[in-house]
């Protein structure tokens, strides 16, 4: 009887020993060298793109696909911080905390907010300080407005678009496009001055730029120390219309007979888009910007197409030489500058400057170019 126990005793030590080596029921030890993977998914707030938000989880990274997804594997045991990242982009919730124990983790999903949309807008060129001749010869082809000719100097460098703003550029910004004609990269017009700097402003802010503008409409301020889109001063608009071109035109000198070859090549005026004999002012139709020869700057339609109103006031000019000119706006006599489609040749030149009405809603003929300081 005491051999049986004895016996018994060690069949039941030699269990309990046996359950420590190997480990018993479903609680036993992950086996050295296993690992596992966390997944999960981004999905958008609106319209935001999902692709190539960087998920970082501990030490390594993955990028999602076009659909949001993402996956890392080959992770040991423990607890992960789970942290997506996009330029310009947040995410809610900002990060996840996952732990690893023996089994996958998934479902560790994201919401991507905050797309940063920029606008496109007409191509920047730039133009460097310096000085010029301003307004044109009395005597020649031209009206009162332009005379005298007087030294100019501007210090600051600008960037001036290439084009005037199309409809579309316009529309993608302010939601509406108030053309009198629609066409396919055509320039916006019928636009209000107030609709035109606000413009600028929203601009401005899709590209983190400082606003150049304070608007209380009617009524506004030009912070002229902020890096915003604006529109330009009249110095700088023939400054950088003229490129370095001392005639009328910078194709040569116009001398006042219509139609004009000279102008024809760099030019929309009435004598090229309203039909022959009468060409009307009132059958002309505004073109397609860009079409025409540009300046040595490269800037297209900076006489004719439509008139490009300047931030400044009407003042006659002097002999005195300037630096850095600006008259302040009168909302009675915007500034227009270029000429437009239903233009005499007279009026489509580098000098010529006429004035629009009240800060209403300008014509059909009447666009807007931007500038902003370098």
């Amino acid at each position: 009887m005491i051999r049986s126990l004895t016996h018994a005793s060690s069949f039941f030590a030699l269990l309990i020993f046996s359950c420590i080596i190997v480990g018993c029921g479903s609680d036993s030890p992950t086996p050295p060298g296993t690992t596992y993977s966390i997944s999960g998914k981004v999905t958008p707030t609106a319209a935001e793109s999902v692709e190539g938000v960087v998920v970082t989880v501990g030490s390594r990274k993955d990028t999602t696909d076009v659909s949001g997804n993402w996956s890392l594997s080959g992770l040991e045991p423990g607890t992960y911080t789970i942290s997506p990242a996009k330029p310009d982009n947040s995410f809610a919730p900002p990060t996840r905390t996952a732990t690893v124990s023996n089994a996958n983790v998934t479902d560790q999903d994201f919401v991507i907010a905050g797309d940063k949309i920029v606008p496109s807008h007409p191509e920047m060129i730039l133009v460097q300080a310096g000085t010029f001749m301003m307004g044109g010869t009395r005597g020649r082809v031209g009206s009162t407005g332009e005379w005298p000719k007087h030294q100019v100097t501007l210090t600051r460098s600008f960037l001036v678009a290439k084009t005037e703003v199309t409809q579309e550029q316009f529309t993608s910004v302010m939601g509406f496009n108030p053309s009198r004609d629609t066409i396919v990269n055509g320039p916006v017009s019928c636009v209000t001055f107030i609709d035109m700097v606000e413009y600028c402003n929203k601009l401005s802010d899709a590209e983190g730029l400082q606003r150049a503008y304070t608007i209380n409409s009617p009524n506004f301020t030009w912070d002229r120390s902020a890096n915003g889109y604006r529109l330009p001063t009249n110095a700088e608009w023939e400054y950088a219309a003229r490129a370095g071109d001392t005639n009328n035109t910078y194709n040569g000198y116009y001398d006042g007979k219509n139609p004009s070859a000279v102008l024809d090549e760099i030019a929309w005026y009435r004598y090229n888009t309203s039909p022959a004999p009468e060409y009307l002012p009132d059958n002309a139709m505004p073109q397609p910007v860009g079409l025409k020869k540009p300046n040595a700057l490269g800037l297209h339609d900076v006489i004719g197409n439509l008139f490009e109103v300047v931030i400044d006031g009407y003042a006659d000019y002097t002999n005195d030489a300037v630096t850095d000119p600006y008259v302040e706006h009168d909302p009675l006599k915007t500034v227009l500058r270029g000429g437009a489609c239903g233009s005499e040749g007279g009026q489509t030149t580098l000098s010529d400057r006429e004035t629009g009405g009240p800060r209403t809603r300008q014509n059909w003929t009447t666009g807007f170019r931007i500038v902003r300081t370098n």
